[in-house]
Order: structure tokens, then sequence, then C-alpha cells
């Protein structure tokens, strides 16, 4: 199981931080 969280934290890790960014340049730019 503790793999799994893992498996899903980092998951996470990879996919939201590039979408944070993209957010953070789509309300700056408005």
């Amino acid at each position: 199981m503790q793999k799994l969280i893992e498996g899903i934290h980092q998951f996470q890790e990879e996919n939201f931080r590039p979408l944070q960014d993209l957010f953070e340049k789509l309300s700056k730019g408005q």
C-alpha cells in the first residue's frame, strides 16, 4: 500500500507542477 501512495505522490508532483506553472502564466497574462 505504501508503494501505491508513493507512486500517486510522484505522479501528482510530475503532472500538477507543470499545470501550476501554466495557470500562473495564464493569470499573470490577464
